[in-house]
Protein backbone atom coordinates (compact mmCIF):
# COMPACT_ATOMS: atom_id res chain seq x y z
CA UNK A 1 0.00 0.00 0.00
CA UNK A 2 1.42 3.50 -1.07
CA UNK A 3 0.14 6.87 0.39
CA UNK A 4 2.98 8.70 -0.84
CA UNK A 5 4.75 11.28 -3.26
CA UNK A 6 4.78 10.95 -6.82
CA UNK A 7 8.99 9.92 -6.67
CA UNK A 8 7.80 7.19 -3.94
CA UNK A 9 5.37 5.31 -6.82
CA UNK A 10 8.17 5.77 -9.26
CA UNK A 11 10.96 4.20 -6.77
CA UNK A 12 8.13 0.98 -6.46
CA UNK A 13 7.73 1.08 -10.14
CA UNK A 14 11.83 0.79 -11.28
CA UNK A 15 12.30 -2.25 -8.42
CA UNK A 16 9.90 -4.25 -10.05
CA UNK A 17 11.31 -7.49 -11.80
CA UNK A 18 10.95 -8.68 -15.16
CA UNK A 19 7.25 -9.64 -15.78
CA UNK A 20 6.42 -8.35 -12.18
CA UNK A 21 2.81 -6.45 -11.46
CA UNK A 22 2.20 -3.93 -9.48
CA UNK A 23 -1.07 -3.06 -7.22
CA UNK A 24 -1.37 0.54 -5.71
CA UNK A 25 -3.87 0.71 -3.48
CA UNK A 26 -4.91 5.19 -3.24
CA UNK A 27 -7.22 7.49 -1.78
CA UNK A 28 -8.64 8.42 -5.26
CA UNK A 29 -7.70 6.33 -8.71
CA UNK A 30 -8.15 9.93 -10.21
CA UNK A 31 -4.79 10.95 -8.41
CA UNK A 32 -2.78 8.26 -9.96
CA UNK A 33 0.14 9.08 -11.36
CA UNK A 34 0.12 9.90 -15.16
CA UNK A 35 3.33 7.88 -16.29
CA UNK A 36 2.54 5.20 -14.25
CA UNK A 37 -0.97 4.79 -15.92
CA UNK A 38 0.48 4.24 -19.31
CA UNK A 39 2.99 1.41 -17.71
CA UNK A 40 2.33 -2.54 -18.68
CA UNK A 41 0.65 -4.71 -15.45
CA UNK A 42 0.29 -1.53 -12.98
CA UNK A 43 -3.36 -1.21 -11.66
CA UNK A 44 -4.60 1.04 -9.36
CA UNK A 45 -7.21 0.38 -6.72
CA UNK A 46 -9.06 3.33 -4.30
CA UNK A 47 -9.41 2.38 -0.47
CA UNK A 48 -11.66 1.01 0.85
CA UNK A 49 -11.03 -2.19 -1.56
CA UNK A 50 -14.06 -4.21 -1.76
CA UNK A 51 -13.07 -7.99 -2.23
CA UNK A 52 -15.28 -7.80 -5.91
CA UNK A 53 -12.66 -5.12 -7.06
CA UNK A 54 -9.72 -7.00 -5.71
CA UNK A 55 -10.22 -10.13 -7.66
CA UNK A 56 -11.18 -8.25 -10.94
CA UNK A 57 -7.70 -6.43 -10.59
CA UNK A 58 -6.10 -9.72 -9.82
CA UNK A 59 -7.75 -11.26 -12.68
CA UNK A 60 -6.62 -8.33 -14.92
CA UNK A 61 -3.06 -8.63 -13.77
CA UNK A 62 -2.56 -12.22 -14.04
CA UNK A 63 -3.84 -12.59 -17.62
CA UNK A 64 -6.32 -15.37 -15.89
CA UNK A 65 -8.71 -13.33 -18.91
CA UNK A 66 -8.21 -12.80 -22.66
CA UNK A 67 -10.38 -9.49 -22.40
CA UNK A 68 -12.43 -8.13 -24.59
CA UNK A 69 -12.75 -8.70 -27.57
CA UNK A 70 -14.08 -7.19 -30.96
CA UNK A 71 -16.87 -8.45 -32.44
CA UNK A 72 -16.38 -10.49 -35.73
CA UNK A 73 -18.28 -11.36 -38.62
CA UNK A 74 -18.81 -15.24 -36.78
CA UNK A 75 -19.28 -13.53 -33.59
CA UNK A 76 -22.51 -11.27 -35.12
CA UNK A 77 -24.19 -14.29 -36.97
CA UNK A 78 -24.19 -15.82 -32.85
CA UNK A 79 -27.59 -15.62 -30.88
CA UNK A 80 -27.61 -13.21 -29.02
CA UNK A 81 -27.34 -14.65 -25.22
CA UNK A 82 -23.66 -15.37 -26.85
CA UNK A 83 -22.83 -12.24 -29.18
CA UNK A 84 -20.70 -10.01 -27.75
CA UNK A 85 -22.92 -6.30 -26.52
CA UNK A 86 -22.55 -2.98 -27.03
CA UNK A 87 -22.78 -1.30 -24.34
CA UNK A 88 -22.55 2.54 -22.95
CA UNK A 89 -22.34 3.66 -19.77
CA UNK A 90 -22.60 6.29 -18.06
CA UNK A 91 -20.70 7.66 -15.08
CA UNK A 92 -19.21 11.02 -13.89
CA UNK A 93 -17.02 8.86 -10.76
CA UNK A 94 -13.35 8.38 -12.39
CA UNK A 95 -12.93 5.42 -9.42
CA UNK A 96 -16.76 4.03 -10.79
CA UNK A 97 -15.78 3.98 -14.61
CA UNK A 98 -12.46 2.04 -13.81
CA UNK A 99 -14.27 -0.89 -11.72
CA UNK A 100 -16.86 -1.18 -14.25
CA UNK A 101 -13.94 -1.79 -16.90
CA UNK A 102 -12.67 -4.20 -14.45
CA UNK A 103 -15.80 -6.46 -13.68
CA UNK A 104 -15.97 -6.46 -17.68
CA UNK A 105 -12.64 -7.28 -18.70
CA UNK A 106 -13.03 -11.30 -18.44
CA UNK A 107 -16.34 -10.38 -20.72
CA UNK A 108 -15.59 -9.84 -24.68
CA UNK A 109 -18.65 -7.03 -24.42
CA UNK A 110 -17.63 -3.28 -26.06
CA UNK A 111 -17.78 -0.63 -23.95
CA UNK A 112 -17.85 2.99 -24.67
CA UNK A 113 -17.57 5.16 -21.23
CA UNK A 114 -18.57 8.77 -21.11
CA UNK A 115 -18.50 11.13 -18.03
CA UNK A 116 -21.82 12.89 -18.11
CA UNK A 117 -25.84 12.86 -19.48
CA UNK A 118 -24.55 15.17 -22.34
CA UNK A 119 -21.95 12.66 -23.59
CA UNK A 120 -24.00 9.57 -23.17
CA UNK A 121 -26.42 11.83 -25.54
CA UNK A 122 -23.77 12.74 -28.10
CA UNK A 123 -22.91 8.87 -27.77
CA UNK A 124 -26.13 7.71 -28.87
CA UNK A 125 -27.22 10.12 -31.46
CA UNK A 126 -23.93 9.44 -33.11
CA UNK A 127 -24.27 5.86 -33.02
CA UNK A 128 -27.78 4.49 -31.96
CA UNK A 129 -26.74 0.96 -32.31
CA UNK A 130 -25.79 -0.27 -28.55
CA UNK A 131 -27.23 -3.23 -26.84
CA UNK A 132 -27.58 -1.54 -24.05
CA UNK A 133 -27.03 1.88 -21.78
CA UNK A 134 -25.57 2.06 -18.19
CA UNK A 135 -26.83 5.19 -17.07
CA UNK A 136 -26.06 7.04 -13.63
CA UNK A 137 -29.04 9.22 -12.34
CA UNK A 138 -27.01 11.84 -10.66
CA UNK A 139 -24.12 13.35 -13.10
CA UNK A 140 -22.87 17.11 -14.05
CA UNK A 141 -24.16 18.76 -17.40
CA UNK A 142 -26.62 16.56 -17.49
CA UNK A 143 -27.85 14.02 -15.20
CA UNK A 144 -29.48 10.36 -15.90
CA UNK A 145 -32.86 11.19 -15.95
CA UNK A 146 -32.66 13.95 -18.93
CA UNK A 147 -30.48 12.14 -20.70
CA UNK A 148 -32.94 9.05 -20.95
CA UNK A 149 -35.48 11.78 -21.99
CA UNK A 150 -33.98 12.98 -24.39
CA UNK A 151 -32.91 9.87 -25.93
CA UNK A 152 -36.53 8.28 -25.99
CA UNK A 153 -37.30 11.65 -27.44
CA UNK A 154 -35.32 10.84 -30.33
CA UNK A 155 -36.18 7.30 -30.68
CA UNK A 156 -40.09 8.38 -30.70
CA UNK A 157 -38.87 11.49 -33.65
CA UNK A 158 -36.95 8.87 -35.50
CA UNK A 159 -38.74 5.66 -35.25
CA UNK A 160 -36.33 3.65 -33.39
CA UNK A 161 -36.49 0.79 -31.19
CA UNK A 162 -35.63 1.73 -27.69
CA UNK A 163 -32.29 0.71 -26.35
CA UNK A 164 -32.58 -1.06 -23.05
CA UNK A 165 -31.36 1.91 -20.16
CA UNK A 166 -30.53 0.39 -16.77
CA UNK A 167 -30.54 3.36 -14.39
CA UNK A 168 -27.62 3.08 -11.64
CA UNK A 169 -28.22 4.85 -8.22
CA UNK A 170 -27.20 5.38 -4.90
CA UNK A 171 -30.44 5.41 -3.73
CA UNK A 172 -32.98 2.53 -3.29
CA UNK A 173 -36.16 4.35 -2.85
CA UNK A 174 -39.19 3.85 -4.05
CA UNK A 175 -39.31 7.25 -5.29
CA UNK A 176 -36.44 7.14 -7.30
CA UNK A 177 -37.13 3.62 -8.90
CA UNK A 178 -40.43 5.88 -10.22
CA UNK A 179 -38.19 8.77 -11.51
CA UNK A 180 -36.22 6.40 -13.44
CA UNK A 181 -38.76 4.26 -14.97
CA UNK A 182 -41.37 7.77 -15.92
CA UNK A 183 -37.76 8.96 -17.42
CA UNK A 184 -37.95 5.72 -19.53
CA UNK A 185 -35.25 3.24 -18.02
CA UNK A 186 -36.08 -0.26 -18.56
CA UNK A 187 -34.62 -1.42 -15.11
CA UNK A 188 -32.94 0.14 -11.75
CA UNK A 189 -29.41 -1.20 -9.95
CA UNK A 190 -28.67 0.41 -6.66
CA UNK A 191 -24.87 1.01 -6.17
CA UNK A 192 -22.43 -0.58 -5.02
CA UNK A 193 -23.13 -2.84 -8.16
CA UNK A 194 -21.29 -6.02 -8.30
CA UNK A 195 -19.79 -7.61 -11.19
CA UNK A 196 -22.59 -10.35 -11.02
CA UNK A 197 -25.23 -8.12 -11.03
CA UNK A 198 -23.66 -6.04 -14.25
CA UNK A 199 -23.28 -8.71 -16.33
CA UNK A 200 -26.16 -10.45 -15.55
CA UNK A 201 -28.31 -7.47 -16.44
CA UNK A 202 -26.36 -7.05 -20.06
CA UNK A 203 -27.29 -10.74 -20.20
CA UNK A 204 -31.39 -9.92 -18.89
CA UNK A 205 -32.10 -6.58 -20.67
CA UNK A 206 -29.76 -6.59 -24.07
CA UNK A 207 -31.04 -5.55 -27.47
CA UNK A 208 -33.11 -8.78 -28.98
CA UNK A 209 -32.61 -8.54 -32.41
CA UNK A 210 -34.09 -10.21 -35.09
CA UNK A 211 -32.50 -13.17 -36.96
CA UNK A 212 -30.24 -12.46 -40.33
CA UNK A 213 -32.56 -12.59 -43.05
CA UNK A 214 -33.99 -16.22 -43.99
CA UNK A 215 -33.25 -17.47 -40.56
CA UNK A 216 -36.26 -18.62 -38.37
Amino acid sequence: ELDTPEDRYDLAADRRGPGARILFLVDRVADRPRALTEMEHVTFLSKPVLREELGAAFTELLGLSEGPRKPTQAAAELPDQERPARVLVAEDVDDNRLLIQLFFKPYPHELTLVENGEQALEAYLADPDFDLIFMDIQMPVMDGLAATRAIRGFENEQGLPPVPIIALTAHALREEFDKSRQAGCDAHLTKPISQDKLVAAVQEYRRRRPPPDGEN
